[in-house]
């Protein structure tokens, strides 16, 4: 079982009781507000309201006048333009809003395209924009890629084509020579927000395009797709992204979107159960699997498509390759999982398994719940012709793209960044690599670095496990990277009862605090039933979430961790 240290952040009284004057927000909120950096009236205001005013000036990105300008004139001397997108949800719900903007608002002579994972990989590739150039395509407008595609950009000038660059990941010292390379993230950006996903910088230019104007409309009409994207792409849910998210969720409350809609009838999700969490967990995941599998043009219909008939057929399609892509995945898990206890590698500083046969578009899942289970960097790496392809993830403290560049000589490339990157490689330099990548992290890795941190946000306390106090909670939604779910201790409670549920993997207690009984669920977690008793006095580390069960509404607790106290 992983190590784990319970870090609890501290508690600014004075702070709390000076803004608890002029916001009346409950302290235990405020503490929380203060604790993530937002710790004035001004800052505290703006977190909260996701005003529309507070939306940057997209002509603040740089280029954006250039590509405004070009896909005018495109739409006026009726040109085809191509949106050309990445096969993650991202990607896919960037060419989504783009390619709706276009088709409907500017009447443009549009079409797109979207890379089979499994055969073309990720990014630009020139058989791809060939393709497009014979079809009459002059304008390519890239979404979530092409910011390291310097020498596809040159080459498809040569025939005549242009093209206009979004993305928003880092930038390489030589910026692709085209018409616009709208990025956050360039160096000389003036724009005040670095963090938006490919889906923000895509409706950055869509706002753009309709002169910077009608932003209600906008976010009535795109947000919804903008806020899937966004949360599926993990990027800090702050600043503009919060304010994107908490429209989308708005609307998707309201069933603006018939596409999404459908694929929260086939989740069996209702939309009053729409958050950043559902989107995160349950809807991205299906969006996801149609690229994973190697069919992600589908996944655009489902947003872009006319006939409501075939956008439902669509919906049930993602949710049964999603069903197919979870039994591939949780093989895999199963596989890895054994390989690691048949070579011992659980106390290994680094788990490295290479297989035949392993699905290329999922190993990059398996790997993180490898990751999370033993807290240490894993590779995991299909083998198929001679050749590994690999998916990469790492812990805080372990910059995994360092370590590859490390050992770069034994790769035939690599990319990413510091928590997840991807490899190829050939089979007979596997041995090699293990041995390096084992050398390289025995250099850097601590027990310290090896011991998982939960945050912990506060203490509650009996007279808090109540719906009211989590509603209040609920003021800081959406959650996500940048703004998590608080976490919270309970000390010293009883266990009243003991259940493990779903086949033994997920564990349910109830526990008494004084005279306040409370349930709780542990997802994956049905291996403490065999370590708990009756009577127990615990401590939980746990997130606060209303119950929803049968229209009656209960507190309810969902344990992170548990320690015998």
């Amino acid at each position: 079982m992983v190590k784990k240290k319970w870090q609890t952040k501290g508690n600014n009284s004075e702070l709390i009781e000076s803004l608890n004057k002029t916001t009346n927000l409950n302290p235990v909120v405020l503490n929380l507000l203060i604790n993530r950096g937002i710790n004035t009236e001004d800052k505290i205001k703006n977190f909260l309201e996701h005003d529309i005013s507070y939306l940057h000036d997209p002509f603040l990105l740089p280029d954006m006048d250039k590509a405004v300008a070009r896909i005018k004139k495109a739409v006026e001397n009726k040109e085809k333009i191509a949106v050309f997108g990445d096969y993650d949800v991202d990607g896919i719900t960037g060419v989504s809003v783009l390619l709706l903007y276009l088709r409907d608002e500017l009447k443009a002579d549009v079409c797109y395209y979207i890379p089979d994972r499994l055969k073309e990989g990720y990014g630009l590739n020139m058989d791809a924009l060939n393709a497009l150039a014979d079809d009459g395509v002059t304008l390519i407008v890239t979404v979530d890629c092409g910011i390291t595609a310097s020498e596809e950009a040159k080459e498809i000038t040569k025939r005549g084509v242009e093209m206009i660059i979004t993305d928003h990941h880092e930038c390489q010292n030589e910026l692709p020579e085209c018409v616009a390379v709208v990025n956050p993230k360039r160096e000389d950006s003036e724009y005040p927000y670095r963090e938006l996903a490919g889906v923000g910088v895509a409706f950055k230019l869509i706002q753009a395009l309709a002169g910077n104007k009608d932003n209600e409309y906008l976010l009535e009409k795109y947000s919804e797709i903008v806020a899937l994207g966004t949360v599926a792409d993990i990027v800090p849910l702050l600043d503009e992204n919060r304010i994107l998210v908490a429209y989308g969720i708005k609307y998707m409350r309201n069933d603006k979107n018939f596409g999404l809609k459908s694929l929260l009838d086939v989740a069996n999700l209702t939309s009053a159960e729409v958050n950043a969490g559902t989107l995160g967990f349950q809807i991205a995941p299906r969006i996801n699997a149609a690229g994973r599998m190697g069919n992600a043009n589908v996944a655009v219909e489902l947003f872009a498509g006319t006939d409501k008939q075939k956008i439902v057929e669509i919906a049930k399609e993602l949710n049964e390759e999603n069903n197919i892509r979870q039994s591939v995945e949780q093989q895999i898990l199963e596989e890895a999982k054994q390989m690691v206890r048949d070579e011992k590698l659980e106390n290994k500083n680094i788990i490295i398994l290479a297989k035949e046969g392993w699905h290329n578009g999922v190993i990059g899942i398996v790997a993180s719940r490898i990751t999370e289970e033993f807290y240490r960097p894993c590779i995991l790496i299909s083998l198929e012709d001679g050749i590994g392809k690999g998916s990469c993830r790492s812990i805080k403290g372990v910059n995994i793209y360092e370590l590859l560049t490390e050992n770069k000589d034994t790769l035939i490339k690599f990319g990413g960044h510091e928590l997840a990157a991807g490899i190829s490689i050939d089979v007979d330099k596997i041995p090699e690599f293990k041995e390096k990548m084992l050398a390289s992290t025995s250099k850097i890795i601590t027990n310290e670095i090896l011991t998982k941190t939960i945050s912990i946000d506060a203490e509650i306390a009996e007279d808090q496990m109540t719906i009211p106090f989590v509603k209040e909670l609920n003021l800081l939604e959406p959650y996500g990277m940048g703004n998590p779910q608080p976490t919270f201790i309970i000390k010293n409670a009883k266990i009243a009862k003991i259940a493990a549920l779903k086949d033994g993997k997920h564990l349910k207690l109830i526990v008494c605090k004084k005279k306040k009984s409370v349930d709780c669920i542990g997802f994956s977690m049905g291996h403490y039933v065999e370590s708990l008793r009756v009577g127990d006095t615990v401590s939980l580390a746990c997130n606060l979430y209303i119950n929803d069960y049968r229209g009656e509404c209960y507190f309810g607790v969902r344990i992170r961790d548990i320690r015998l106290s």
